[in-house]
């Protein structure tokens, strides 16, 4: 999709993954749009806030949860750009 992991490995969380946009994808209007489909994911905060795009799965978040949005991302991706 594109989409590169934030944070390395060994300090990511294991409750949110944090991702990278490409460039021409502003993170701002990925989060819009996968609201729009009902899918909420958070942006960054302070100088990260346009820069990447927060998935949570903690809690009762499923496999198909997962990919769920992972199959909206996708399609969201192939759709907005900045």
């Amino acid at each position: 999709m594109g989409l590169q992991l934030f944070a390395a490995d060994e300090v990511a969380s294991r409750t949110v993954t944090a991702l990278l946009p490409p460039d021409n994808v502003s993170g701002k209007e990925l989060v819009s749009a996968m609201r729009e489909r009902g899918i909420v994911i958070a942006g960054g905060q302070g100088a990260y806030e346009d820069k990447i795009v927060r998935i949570g799965h903690m809690g009762f978040a499923h496999e198909d949860d997962m990919r769920e949005v992972l199959a909206a991302l996708g399609e969201v991706l192939s759709k907005v750009s900045v």
